[in-house]
């Protein structure tokens, strides 16, 4: 196995390096821009297998090219289901003011809406400190948190709630996955 950074590296001459070494699968890339690289140029990954972990609307089918992706919305809908099944009845859902947002919300609320027969206290923030003013007025029973935040915002957050409410489970997107979190940061059982 070998690895290859896309951050510091184009797309194109990674493909090219790989098939270089002999390489006949990549798994990969993960940047949306770097998928629709592939998608522009299929014949720079031919004669290899692709696993893409990432759709664009551009997506088309290639031979030898899987997409392989998971929406904001699919994962929205993902925490919703975890967090019923851990017996979260009403929880917080923290969106960030922008399309991204409202589209996670939506998800979020559409999949809430099926499993509780009621529309999930949705909230929207500029500012990781508004989350705080999320639970004044909220029910008693409140005792989790769904968020979509950076890595920066979701510590910010975590540090908020930790002084005014730290009881509350929080259940965090994949956006907030960050290699420098600690231990704290991962599920507890």
């Amino acid at each position: 196995m070998q690895v290859f950074d896309s951050s510091t590296t184009p797309i194109n001459e990674i493909i090219a390096q790989a098939k270089a070494s002999g390489i006949k699968a990549l798994v990969g890339p993960l940047l949306k821009q770097n998928v629709d690289a592939i998608i522009s140029n299929p014949a720079e990954v031919q004669g290899m297998d692709v696993l893409a972990l990432n759709a664009t609307p551009n997506a088309r089918a290639i031979n030898q090219v899987c997409y392989y992706g998971l929406s904001p919305e699919d994962e929205a809908e993902s925490a919703a289901n975890k967090m019923w099944k851990d017996g979260i009845r009403n929880p917080i859902v923290a969106m960030p003011q922008n399309d991204l947002g409202q589209r996670v919300g939506n998800a979020f609320n559409v999949r809430w809406q099926r499993l509780a027969g009621t529309d999930a206290n949705i909230r929207y923030y500029n500012l990781p400190a508004d989350i705080t003013y999320f639970f004044q007025g909220a029910p008693q029973d409140t005792a989790g948190l769904y968020v979509v935040s950076s890595p920066d915002e979701l510590a910010e957050i975590k540090g908020y709630l930790d002084t005014s409410n730290p009881n509350v489970r929080i259940y965090a997107s994949s956006r907030s996955n960050a290699a420098s979190n600690t231990a704290e940061y991962y599920a507890k059982k």
